[in-house]
């Protein structure tokens, strides 16, 4: 059980393609996907497995306008709900899999995996993210700006081997 390290190049392929399709009818949305603002982060959501969560800055995008959308697709099954006083909206579609998004200030948070999106909204809502995080900022600040991926490794559990990878 669980994804095996050398395919997460594939599961990753697939979510975004499944993105991509169903944000294809609504070009705002389909240019949120392809600004290269979205941040993917993978995550273990259980001892053999990973998944991603994704994250973008969407400052003046609606997300009763991503709702609306979504519920105009036939195939798709929506059910809105609160989470910690945040609507959260979760997508069922075609195929089986469900897509869970939250839209918390300015960003829309989104994976296949809900309890991610739900830590998402828990971590917006605290200050507590990534961004707060001291060896982030001392990698991100390294990185140059016209880079078209930046893949940052936070693995506090690596101890001496902390500089086999470096941005």
């Amino acid at each position: 059980p669980g994804k095996a390290p050398m395919n997460i190049a594939i599961c990753l392929e697939k979510e975004m393609k499944a993105m991509e399709q169903l944000f294809a009818g609504d070009e705002s949305l389909k240019n949120i996907l392809g600004s290269g603002k979205t941040v993917t982060s993978v995550h273990l959501v259980s001892a053999n497995d990973y998944d991603f969560l994704f994250t973008t800055s969407v400052k003046g995008f609606s997300d009763t306008k991503l709702l609306e959308y979504v519920q105009t697709l036939k195939g798709i099954k929506v059910n809105v709900r609160a989470y910690k006083r945040q609507k959260v909206v979760d997508v069922s579609l075609a195929d089986g899999s469900q897509v869970t998004f939250a839209k918390q200030r300015g960003i829309l948070s989104f994976s296949f995996t809900s309890f991610l999106a739900e830590n998402s909204v828990a971590a917006i809502s605290s200050g507590k993210n990534i961004e707060s995080e001291k060896s982030f900022r001392k990698a991100h600040n390294k990185v140059p700006d016209n880079t078209g991926l930046n893949l940052f490794i936070n693995f506090k559990k690596a101890g001496d081997r902390k500089n086999v990878v470096e941005g």
